[in-house]
């Protein structure tokens, strides 16, 4: 490991930078693809979050786009105009996560919900279910 002093106002403080072989970055890769999540492949390999999000973040589920090539075009126009309908889109400034949420009424909704589930596992994206109390 490489260490050096970064310059701070306060003080200096010691950086490490992790060289991996081409050996853990290939084992890192593959738990992530076996649906792994990063934070338990970071426990598992005991190397930081960090590191495992930039060697294998791309290959993540929760990370993945959504494949609308996936999806015919009867079936990708139905989701945008769900959106547009009775979506809308978050994101938590601290962390840098956003999500989208789609507005249903659990009970009489029930069949539309299983059909953008569908839709989503279709497109490569996992979904879940999330029920506000009003």
């Amino acid at each position: 490991m490489k260490d050096f002093a970064v310059n701070s106002k306060k003080k200096a403080r010691t950086r490490r930078f992790w060289k991996l072989s081409s050996n853990q970055i290939e084992a890192i890769r593959n738990m992530v693809r076996e649906g792994f999540s990063l934070r338990s492949v970071a426990k598992q390999t005991n190397m930081s979050y960090s590191v495992v999000r930039r060697v294998a973040g791309c290959y993540a589920k929760k990370q993945m786009r959504l494949d609308l090539s996936a999806l015919d075009e009867r079936e990708c126009g139905y989701l945008i105009g769900f959106f547009v309908g009775d979506g809308s889109q978050f994101s938590v400034k601290k962390s840098g996560h956003y999500g989208v949420k789609l507005a249903l009424d659990a009970k009489r909704d029930a069949e539309i919900a299983t059909f953008l589930c569908n839709l989503f596992a279709k497109a490569g994206k996992q979904t879940g279910p999330y029920h506000e109390d009003t």
